[in-house]
């Protein structure tokens, strides 16, 4: 992730890495705290609210960013069958 992130080119680095270090964060409390958070027993309703609440905060902030990888991703899959293609008619001929 540190390589692709260092390959990202845009006009607003400072906006880009402020963002992509608070996902990383928010990432490390999902999957590693989770079950330490107050209302991590969901034991009641406000302590279902609260978590709900929680990880709603944290899929809003990361979502643009899994936009953004998914288009990644799949302009890297066209250049990769289009080279495959080329390849594949390279050697009928």
């Amino acid at each position: 992730m540190q390589r692709l992130k260092d390959r990202i080119n845009t006009a607003h680095r400072d906006l880009f890495e402020a963002t992509w270090t608070q996902i990383v964060m928010h990432r490390n409390e999902v999957v590693h705290h989770f079950a330490s958070q107050p209302f991590a027993g969901l034991a009641t309703e406000a302590e279902l609210q609260e978590a709900m609440e929680y990880l709603h905060k944290r899929r809003v902030l990361a979502t643009p960013m899994l936009e953004m990888l998914q288009q990644l991703s799949q302009a890297f899959a066209v250049v990769l069958k289009s080279e495959e293609s080329l390849h594949d008619s390279a050697q009928l001929h």
